[in-house]
Formats: C-alpha cells, structure tokens, sequence
C-alpha cells in the first residue's frame, strides 16, 4: 500500500506542493515560531508531517547510505549530550530544550527524497530566490514609509514587539532600522543573485538585497558577505587557471563593479552605522563574560562558587567535571546565559565536547568535498558556489548567533548538502 502510495502521480504533486511550502515558511518564517497556535508552530507541524511521511518511505524504499550514517551519528550525539546532561543533574525540561532546537536535522530523511532531479533543484532555487526579494523588498518599502512618516514608528514597535510573535524583531534605535532573525537569508539568498548570468538586472536585484542588509545593522553578516564574495571572485579566476583574458570578461567586470559598489556603501554611510547602532561594549561584554564563565567551569575556578543551572543549585546536587570529550551535557549553562549562548561553538564545545565540534565540523567537511568534485568543470562550478558560500555564511555568522544550531541553519546546510551531491551526481549543465 505505501509503495503504491509513493508512486502515485497524484502523490508526487502533493509532495511538489508539500515541499514548496516547507521552503517558503523555512526562508520565510524566521525561527518559526511567527506562525503559532498556542506551543504548537507551523513550522513543527510541516516537519512531523514530513518526518512521519518520509519516515515510512524508509520502509519500501532504500536511502542512501550517506543518509543513514548521519542519522546514527545525529542520534548518537544526542543520546550522549542528553545522557551526560542527566548525569550532570540538569533539569529534564532544560534538557529538552536543547535538543529540541537540533530536532531539525532529521529534515534529511525528507530532503533526501525530494532533491533528486534538475526539476527540484530548480524549485529550491526559484523558491529561496523569490523568498529573498521578498524579504527584501518589503523591508525596504517599510523602511521608506517610516521616513516618509506613513508608518509610524511607534506604532510598528508596538506590532513587532506583540508577544506572540516572540521577539522575532529587534529594533536599531528609532530610525526604521530594525531586524528580523528571517534576514539572515538575506546573506544567503544574496549569492543566488551575484553567481547567477551577468546582467543588469540581477545586478540591481543583488544591490537591492545588500542595501537591505546593510539596513538591518547586521554589521558581522555583512562583513561576511563581502568577505566570502571577494574569496570567491578570486577563487573563479583561479579556476580559470589565472588567465589575464579572464580579468577582462564580461563576467569579472560585473563582479568588479559590484564589490566595489558593496564595499563603498558601508564606508560613505560609516558615521550614520555607527551612530545607529549605538554602542555595542554591552553586547561584547556579555560575549566576554560567556567565555569566562564557560572557562571558569572548565578549569573548576574555585572562585566561582557555583555554575549550575538555577535548578540544581536550589537542589544542591553536585555536578562532575568537565569532560573535555563530552562536555557538561544539554540543559547545562551558565548564570549569563542558563539556556542558550550566542558563541555557537562555545555552546557546543561546552554542551557536547569535542565530539559535538567534530559532528558539525564532518558536516562542512562534507559539504566542501562535494563542491569540490568536477571542480575544472565551469558550468558546474557556477551551479554549486551559491550553495557553498551559503554553507559558508551560516557557520562564520555562527561564531556570534547560534545559527548553526536551529532550524535556519541546519535546514539551508541539509538542502545544501543534496543539492550539491545531486548536482555532482547528474552532471548539469
């Protein structure tokens, strides 16, 4: 019955239609939770539905044995962190908590499934694509409405700042600056646009959605933007073999006019950054006192008289060592941040050890090898370099934001990673 079902034409549409969805709420809703009924997120409801579906697809049809190794490896990692954090005493519900942000991963079992052909491919591009002009177009337009005093500001902080929508927006001052954690796409979507054929209008469009970015404050983004774009404009011409003709082409030209473009917007609206953006020494402070703290547990600072959760000081419970291998387990913090750190990697080197770093570090690996395969070819260079600095962006934005470890993150590394084996895997041109 199940292998009738997953044949069935009108199965497959459905599918189309299911994915489609998936995508835009993915590029779209921001950590998901702006869509909500009462606990329960659209968003978590789109994953049960894919989980439980393609979960049965397992049964009458064989995966690849890529996909099965990182799920026993996923699971592996959680059963440890969670084991080590009972240990530790931690409070079952912190516990949950975090592993409930990583649950995302098991999207690869869906993924899998549906990235196996050009015609999807194409639809994953034509939908984060779409996705990222929305974003931006509409933060734009709301921008000048807010200069021209047709929206007013005070009224749209009241909006974004309702509580159901659950700090998804962060306001820079009162200008009309403000960010939205579904932005950080903007980072990503922007090299869908700069890799794609040369011409005016997707130049124009890439400038539009960098105008965007830059507009958010998201000042370490886009300096990763710029950064992995140089990196890469490079990198085109040593696939080029170096070729002084290639300097001159038609291609080079346009990447040569907007970097430059890129790189003077920050540098002529520099006093208008910074005075927007207000002094960040807060921020960086909290950052700092992470570090020591997560330091001062590690090392066993006899000093800091306790870096328990709230929950097992009140219970007095004492908790082991760290273990460098395994670290501390989940639902184990620090006072500054008893939940979740900003410093992505502190988070998971303190939380899951060595073990953890070397889990999301085998990930990159993966997802650098497989660009690199047909590397000398041209055509499927261009194909696979959007994807890869997409990689890119999310784990170097995560040594601030906890990208990396929720849905955002993870679902875009997961597409990332099917896309570029389907693209080895079929040849496309």
């Amino acid at each position: 019955m199940i292998n009738y079902l997953s044949n069935s034409e009108k199965i497959k549409k459905i599918e189309s239609y299911f994915f489609s969805i998936l995508l835009f709420e993915l590029f779209l809703g921001g950590s998901g939770r702006v869509i909500s009924f009462g606990f329960i997120t659209l968003r978590m409801i789109l994953f049960a539905i894919a989980l439980f579906w393609f979960t049965l697809r397992i049964v009458i049809e064989p995966n690849d044995k890529f996909v099965y190794r990182a799920i026993f490896a996923f699971i592996i990692l959680l059963l440890i962190g969670s084991y080590v954090g009972y240990r530790n005493n931690a409070p079952t519900g912190l516990i949950f908590t975090d592993v409930k942000q990583l649950l995302y991963f098991f999207s690869i079992i869906c993924f899998s499934y549906l990235i196996k052909s050009k015609e999807k491919i194409d639809k994953v591009l034509k939908i984060i694509k779409i996705s990222t002009l929305i974003l931006a177009i509409s933060y734009l337009i709301c921008y000048v409405l807010i200069k021209i005093n047709i929206i007013q500001m005070d009224a749209l902080y009241t909006l974004l700042s309702a509580k159901w929508l659950h700090n998804e927006f962060m306001f820079r001052g009162t200008g009309g600056n403000f960010f939205y954690k579904g932005f950080f796409y903007l980072g990503i979507g922007i090299f869908f646009f700069l890799f794609n054929k040369p011409s005016i209008k997707n130049g124009i469009v890439a400038l539009l959605i960098y105008i965007a970015l830059f507009l958010t404050l998201l000042r370490w983004l886009l300096a990763i933007v710029l950064l992995i774009y140089s990196c890469s404009i490079f990198f085109m011409w040593a696939i080029n073999k170096f070729k002084t003709s290639y300097l001159k082409s038609k291609e080079m030209i346009f990447h040569y006019i907007l970097i430059s473009i890129m790189i003077i917007i920050p540098i002529t609206f520099k006093n208008f950054y910074i005075t927007t953006l207000g002094d960040k020494r807060e921020s960086v402070d909290i950052r700092k006192q992470q570090i020591d703290e997560v330091k001062s547990q590690i090392f066993n600072d006899v000093k800091s008289k306790s870096l328990h959760n709230q929950d097992s000081i009140k219970s007095n419970k004492p908790q082991k060592k760290f273990n460098f291998l395994v670290g501390k387990g989940f639902g184990i913090g620090v006072p500054i941040r008893p939940v979740h750190m900003e410093l992505t990697y502190l988070e998971i080197f303190y939380k899951q050890g060595l073990i953890g770093i070397l889990f999301w570090l085998l990930i990159l690996i993966y997802c650098i090898k497989k660009f690199k395969i047909d590397i000398e070819d041209i055509n499927l260079f261009y194909l696979k370099i959007p994807w890869i600095a997409g990689v890119l962006v999310i784990y170097l934005q995560s040594l601030t934001n906890p990208l990396l470890l929720n849905s955002i993150g993870i679902g875009f590394i997961l597409l990332a990673i099917f896309v570029l084996r389907t693209i080895s895997k079929l040849k496309l041109n």
